[in-house]
């Protein structure tokens, strides 16, 4: 045991400068970086709760004050803006959303100054009313008829030569399945040209995923029980059936790129037509280039709330395309596919001095990073700039601001300490954690004990070899004047000393030489200084400098 403790005695100090390296940026687990909305329930879309959640989307509580700005736009082109406070400890406030008149749709964006923003849509209802049911719409029928098959089998046309194979639609009790065969053979030339060469509900229609940015659709859904294939309505040159509805549908949050971590997700929403939300669960199903949306389709229950939603998440930074594929009942193609940016899972700034302990004679660069959830370096996703001040601590930052370009990894700043203890650096990015690390600066005693060494061995010299010096104050006045050499050479090394560097002055041997001088030569040295910093010598006597 008396070993094992001798050898941690021996090992921890090694070690901990590399501890220390890494404690500038911090393990994001339970520390808020982002927003997250979600209506209130029975509050006619007029209520949201605004939640604070970690880089895994778990609530967290705010480490500090947070102001979070609510903006609000509504599709006829209403705003309205408004301000939340979350105080320290809490995870989450509600509030009304700041409209006056609007109603129907309305986009919601929440933003504060360190957290990525969030977003949400919500179906507004008059004030004090709740939504009331659709009409029932005559195109869509409100209940199966009791002999309501559960299997159909119905062709589609293929490539020539091949035969037409059998589409098979399970598990739609409750829809009509006369319907569902007008759409699928109005569509069904739609379908070949999406997946040239392939059988529609064969193999090759499945989940593997397509490169990103690609212009065609991804491969359509193979046949389950959630729902049928293909049901989509094509591009202008198919004709759609009279009083069929154009799909709303978008995503949010727009006004910041997703992070390709596999957890932050882009929520891809769409709304029910007003005929078909009270009176039929309402199915709709998108497909993106790296494959299926959660979950697949997407439901919205009827006489529910008349927005679904699907969540889309990456693991490769760039643009992804989401595609409307199909619904049920159906509805018109939209007028194109959604394009949604993700991009390196930034969600800190770090600090990463070149030395984590210092003398108070150093100074050290400190390089400027960006960082993911668990601290690992990353390049920029965007233009970045990153603000560093002190927390505690005395020195001085040059600069204090640095600007990382997308794809840039790093950028050096200095510090120079002008005082000895505990210097807490601070780092903080709009939309980004604030985070900061420590530099221990310490008086470096070992240097001024050999500088007061070289400047009392300079007086004796000087009491040896000097006439009328022969004095016990000659000691004292060779103390002062060699450490006042050695600071000049510390501070101002180049105008003094041109041709040595500063790693050459805090040499334990320089140390002891330089001060030996300053001991040596005594008073007459304090003019010299005066001279070469600019100071009149008859300033230091009181009187107007020349």
């Amino acid at each position: 045991m008396t070993a094992a403790r001798l050898c941690l005695v021996l090992l921890v100090p090694a070690f901990l400068p590399s501890f220390l390296n890494f404690a500038s940026a911090q393990n994001l687990s339970g520390v808020p970086v982002k927003i997250q909305i979600t209506p209130v329930q029975d509050s006619d879309g007029r209520r949201i709760k605004v939640d604070l959640l970690d880089p895994s989307n778990r609530p967290a509580p705010a480490k500090k004050d947070f102001n979070v700005e609510i903006a609000t736009r509504a599709h006829d082109g209403t705003t309205g803006k408004s301000v939340i406070a979350i105080k320290q400890g809490e995870m989450s406030a509600t509030t009304e959303l700041p409209l006056e008149r609007a109603t129907g749709i309305v986009e919601v964006t929440a933003t504060s100054a360190q957290l990525a923003d969030g977003g949400a849509v919500v179906k507004v209802s008059p004030a004090g009313q709740h939504a009331s049911p659709a009409p029932t719409s005559p195109a869509v029928a409100t209940a199966a008829p009791s002999s309501t098959p559960s299997h159909i089998e119905l062709a589609v046309a293929t490539p020539a030569g091949a035969a037409p194979p059998a589409l098979p639609l399970r598990g739609l009790a409750g829809v009509h399945t006369e319907h569902i065969a007008e759409a699928l053979r109005r569509h069904a030339g739609e379908i070949e040209r999406m997946q040239p060469g392939r059988a529609v509900g064969s193999a090759a229609g499945s989940r593997a995923p397509a490169s990103i940015g690609g212009a065609a659709p991804p491969p359509l859904p193979s046949p389950t029980a959630a729902g049928p294939i293909a049901t989509s309505t094509g591009p202008s040159s198919v004709p759609a059936a009279s009083g069929n509805p154009v799909v709303q549908f978008d995503y949010y949050p727009k006004t910041r790129k997703l992070r390709a971590d596999g957890i932050d997700f882009a929520t891809v929403w769409a709304v029910a037509p007003d005929s078909y939300a009270a009176t039929i669960d309402f199915q709709i199903c998108f497909r993106s280039d790296v494959g299926p949306l959660t979950p697949e389709p997407s439901t919205i229950a009827k006489g529910g709330a008349p927005i679904g939603e699907a969540r889309l998440v990456s693991r490769i930074p760039g643009a992804i395309k989401v595609w409307y594929i199909w619904s049920l009942p159906p509805t018109q193609r939209p007028d194109s596919p959604l394009t949604i940016e993700f991009t390196y899972p930034v969600w800190q700034p770090k600090l990463v001095p070149q030395q984590n302990n210092i003398s108070l004679f150093d100074s050290v660069e400190v390089g400027v990073e960006l960082a993911d959830k668990d601290g690992n370096s990353l390049p920029a996703d965007t233009d970045r700039p990153v603000y560093v001040s002190i927390g505690s601590g005395a020195g001085e930052l040059s600069p204090t601001e640095v600007k990382l370009a997308p794809n840039e990894s790093r950028k050096m700043i200095r510090f120079t300490p002008t005082g000895p203890g505990k210097i807490h650096l601070v780092a903080s990015s709009p939309t980004l954690t604030e985070t900061g690390g420590d530099i221990v600066v310490k008086t470096p005693w070992d240097l001024l004990g050999l500088g007061a060494l070289g400047s009392l061995l300079g007086a004796l010299l000087a009491y040896w070899t000097k006439k009328g010096e022969k004095t016990w104050n000659r000691f004292i006045i060779g103390l002062i004047t060699g450490l006042v050499l050695y600071w000049g050479a510390l501070f101002v090394g180049g105008e003094l000393f041109p041709k040595l560097s500063h790693a050459a002055i805090v040499n334990p041997y320089t140390a002891v030489v330089l001060p030996l001088f300053g001991g040596w030569i005594g008073t007459p040295i304090l003019a010299w200084l005066g001279k070469k910093l600019g100071m009149a010598v008859n300033l230091l006597q009181g009187k107007p400098a020349v």
